[in-house]
């Protein structure tokens, strides 16, 4: 406003001026309109006068103000000679327009003093509610992991727990979280506590029933092996028959022998350095002559993969592999059993060309007592095999996972660590 004010001032002084010389009504209108302004501006400058220094520079301009305006007037009147009005005026307007510039000058540093501290509360109230939306974020991360805690984490492990009974993992539930939880986790931990037992009623019962199948299993092998030096041809092909029965009905009385013996713990390794290229060869050697329909190929390196393992548990894995490589291709084709070694430990993989498995029966392969419905009626068993094979393989440290088409076959890799556990 001051600067307004400085303008207005040498407005009026200039058109008073060209008034003077010319006598034109225009510069008399353009005159009055200045002097207008220029007492609309000092009223609306004087509230805003607040300091000291600016009511008093104010008084002053206003002082100033006044004796130009009667300068002015005196020199229109005649009442002084024109060149020491000239000079009165001159001084006036130079000293009002000073006054008026020193007044602008403070405002625009009140201004700029003003900006600043508004500047400084804007960052300050920044701060706060960046803090504040910190803390409630804080708060709410708070406020989140103990809810996790209290419900989520105990609803997961209900979950995983329900899960596993599918699996045939029977696993309590902690008694923790909320007093609902743990009601439920009392509950389900008593159903957990019949299932064990059922469980385990049922392997005595399949242990009982193992012992007592094995010894005449045994004297049936014997006897069909001592009548083979005195049949037929045709007798003799007979035999074999039987005997290959027979020893599948043993293979599936150490499966339940196994089974009890895993479920209870019992289950001992003999751990020794063996060439796995050589269990392989020895394994696929056995299954060679017992269809003509199956080709086998091994693909192992040359030179010999020392490991330390259990051959005999190692060679029941391959053996279940093979033997469902060729129970489950019916009509033939070729069954490829490759040994690999790499930086983390070795691989077998058994491949086949059979019926494969379907996308709602993969999971469950490695259940025990579990066969698909496909071939259930078809293909004889009772669905232990690879439940064994898996606690095996996991007791080497290792692993048992499958791959499989539906009628296009099925791929098992069996992968042991570099370094299997003592």
């Amino acid at each position: 406003m001051a600067a307004q004010a400085e303008r207005a001032l040498l407005m009026h002084s200039r058109e008073c001026d060209l008034l003077g010389t010319t006598k034109l009504p225009e510069h008399r209108a353009k005159r009055d309109r200045a002097r207008q302004e220029l007492d609309r501006w000092l009223t609306e400058l004087a509230p805003l006068a607040e300091s000291p220094i600016e009511r008093e520079l104010f008084q002053r301009i206003r002082s100033d103000v006044s004796a130009y305006i009667a300068a002015r007037e005196q020199s229109e009147s005649g009442n002084t000679s024109a060149g020491d009005s000239g000079l009165a005026v001159d001084g006036l307007v130079s000293a009002a327009g000073r006054a008026l510039a020193t007044l602008a000058q403070l405002n625009h540093e009140e201004s700029q003093t003003f900006q600043r501290a508004a500047e400084f509360e804007n960052t300050r109230a920044n701060v706060i509610g960046w803090s504040m939306v910190g803390f409630v974020l804080l708060v709410g991360a708070g406020v989140f992991y103990l809810l996790n805690r209290q419900i989520e984490a105990p609803l997961q492990r209900m979950k995983e727990r329900i899960v596993g009974l599918e699996a045939g993992k029977l696993a309590p539930l902690p008694l923790d979280g909320p007093a609902e939880f743990r009601g439920i986790a009392v509950v389900f931990n008593e159903l957990i506590a019949q299932l064990q037992l059922q469980r385990e009623s049922q392997l005595r019962f399949l242990a009982g029933i193992a012992h007592d199948l094995r010894t005449p299993l045994q004297a049936i092998k014997l006897s069909a092996e001592l009548l083979g030096d005195h049949l037929s041809a045709e007798q003799r092909a007979t035999v074999r028959t039987i005997d290959r029965q027979i020893s599948q009905l043993d293979r599936q009385v150490g499966d339940l022998l196994d089974t009890t013996r895993i479920e209870s713990g019992q289950l001992e390794l003999r751990i020794s350095e063996q060439d796995l290229a050589q269990l392989v060869e020895t394994s696929a050697k056995v299954f060679r002559g017992l269809s003509a329909r199956h080709r086998i190929q091994v693909t192992a390196p040359d030179k010999p993969i020392i490991y330390p393992c259990d051959p005999t548990r190692i060679g029941q894995v391959l053996n279940n592999l093979l033997s469902n490589a060729i129970k489950y291709s019916p009509s033939g084709g070729e069954i490829t059993a490759a040994l690999s070694a790499s930086a983390s430990g070795v691989e077998f993989a058994v491949t086949d060309q059979g019926i494969g498995i379907s996308a709602e029966d993969l999971p469950h392969v490695f259940e025990p007592f579990r066969r698909t419905a496909a071939t259930r009626e078809a293909i004889p068993g009772v669905g232990l095999g690879l439940s064994v094979a898996r606690r095996i393989a996991e007791a080497h440290g290792g692993s048992i996972e499958v791959k499989s088409v539906p009628a296009a076959g099925s791929s098992f890799t069996l992968s042991l660590p570099k370094t299997p556990p003592r």
